[in-house]
């Protein structure tokens, strides 16, 4: 048998195992919908978006607090009466979530839900177009993303991946101005957005223009949306807030929370990492130009800052991980290398989200979709050795005793408390404050062992960034 038939039959085995993996890993996603389901996101964002519409600050706790409630219990997810979520982001985000409230709460969250599912769809197809990667690694890239992340929380994070997927295409064949309309779409998530259109900006000269023209336009609307002192407010008290209540959440990977688990203090964490991601912005523009000179790649360019600035976060969750997965992918695409892979399925698993062993063995199961996909690709044996260092990862959340964000164990404390009031018209209270107070006095730490989940995730990006440099641009 020569070689060739030998690998044109491996490579349909492998086809198959991937197919049968995607099949499992669904209906195990399935199985755990109901378990992990807590959309709290959801209720937060058009809450918020109501708040608006009222010309209520969207930003403080009395104005969220009674409509959070209603919309959870009416979905069938009731939080405990003491919280509030907090929605902070600007006026223009909030716009965009106003599009829902003219359903009632059980069909805007259907719809939503519906958009995200095509989102990641759109997504695959996108990056299939721009790699020429299978598309069982599209699924596997994506699956953990959707499923286990966007889905139940109902976040939007899916939307700006797939502007960015847009952005990108649609640079490929020089269509500039959906582009640059792309581009700024990416900004209802500012920390995502601002990095993405600083790349771009400086990569294509042909779109500068209309960046420009799109951005005004998107100021404009951000400052007529909520009278100046609530922009005011936002931009020096609900930012800092939510980027202080973070420094304690060990559910996501920040700088603040990573100088605050060496011993600095908080208020110092935070103007650390606004510096370090200042300057990742800055040293991530001159990389992109650099890049683009050299490589002449100008996807990849765009990218650098992104990858760099989510080192640098000051606040980053799992969700907030996708414009990396998506980098990944085009990077692997470009480089076929080992390491790029290994990084890559890193990126791909959400192993903060792991709680308990069946949470653990689920992802692993839904991680073996990415991985089969890399084997066609990269080595077997050295893929196949990810699993036991995978599995240990996925493992530690439940030998470290990880609680659930409603455990009755933090309800009871949290009851003990008096500073979860969501205050009134006469005493407002920022919502991020009640935030960070229910996360400093109910979340159970896990301390140094944060570095267990977030070093893994900040080598598989500082690789990228490594790859970004060294390889040439080979299309796959």
């Amino acid at each position: 048998m020569s070689l060739e038939l030998i690998l044109k039959k491996r490579s349909r085995l492998f086809a198959l195992f991937s197919w049968v993996l995607i099949a499992l890993a669904f209906i195990a996603a399935l199985r755990s919908f109901r378990m992990i389901y807590e959309p709290v996101d959801f209720a937060a964002f058009t809450c918020g978006a109501k708040a608006l519409q009222l010309q209520q600050d969207p930003y403080l706790a009395h104005s969220l607090h009674a409509c959070e409630m209603a919309e959870m219990k009416e979905l069938g997810f009731p939080i405990p009466h003491f919280l509030t979520i907090p929605s902070p982001f600007p006026a223009y985000a909030l716009k965009f979530f106003g599009l829902l409230t003219v359903f009632s709460t059980v069909n805007s969250f259907a719809a939503w839900e519906v958009l995200i599912l095509a989102c990641f769809a759109f997504m695959i197809v996108i990056l299939h177009n721009l790699t020429n990667l299978p598309v069982p690694m599209m699924i596997g890239a994506m699956f953990l993303q959707c499923f286990a992340v966007a889905l139940p929380l109902g976040q939007f994070v899916p939307f700006v991946g797939l502007a960015m997927c847009i952005a990108v295409w649609s640079l490929e064949h020089e269509k500039y101005i959906l582009t640059s309309l792309a581009a700024i779409f990416t900004l209802l998530e500012p920390s995502l957005g601002l990095p993405f259109c600083l790349g771009l900006f400086l990569v294509a000269k042909n779109v500068r223009w209309s960046l420009i023209c799109f951005g005004i336009a998107l100021g404009i609307i951000w400052l007529v949306s909520m009278p100046l002192a609530t922009n005011i407010e936002y931009l020096t008290q609900v930012l800092h807030a939510h980027a202080l209540s973070e420094a304690f959440n060990d559910d996501q990977y920040s700088t603040i929370h990573l100088f605050v688990l060496f011993g600095m203090q908080p208020d110092l964490a935070l103007k650390w990492g606004a510096g370090v991601y200042v300057l990742a912005l800055i040293v991530g523009g001159i990389g992109a130009v650099w890049l683009a000179r050299v490589r002449g790649d100008r996807a990849l360019s765009i990218f650098f800052p992104v990858v760099l600035c989510l080192i640098a976060s000051p606040f980053m969750h799992v969700q907030e991980l996708l414009p990396a997965v998506i980098a990944g992918l085009l990077l692997y695409s470009r480089s076929n290398n080992l390491l790029i892979a290994i990084c890559c399925v890193f990126l791909a698993l959400p192993v903060v989200l792991a709680r308990n062993p069946l949470e653990s063995l689920e992802i692993l199961l839904l991680s073996g979709v990415f991985i089969a996909s890399m084997l066609a690709r990269s080595s077997p044996l050295a893929t196949y050795g990810l699993l036991p260092i995978i599995q240990v990862l996925l493992s530690m959340r439940e030998w470290l005793g990880r609680k659930s964000l409603w455990d009755m164990h933090y309800h009871q404390r949290a009851l003990a408390l008096q500073a979860y009031l969501p205050g009134s018209s006469s005493h407002p209270v920022l919502a991020d404050i009640i935030w960070m107070n229910f996360i400093v006095n109910t979340h159970a730490g896990v301390g140094a062992w944060y570095l267990v989940f977030y070093v893994p995730v900040c080598a598989a990006m500082v690789g990228m960034i490594v790859g970004m440099w060294r390889f040439p641009n080979q299309v796959a």
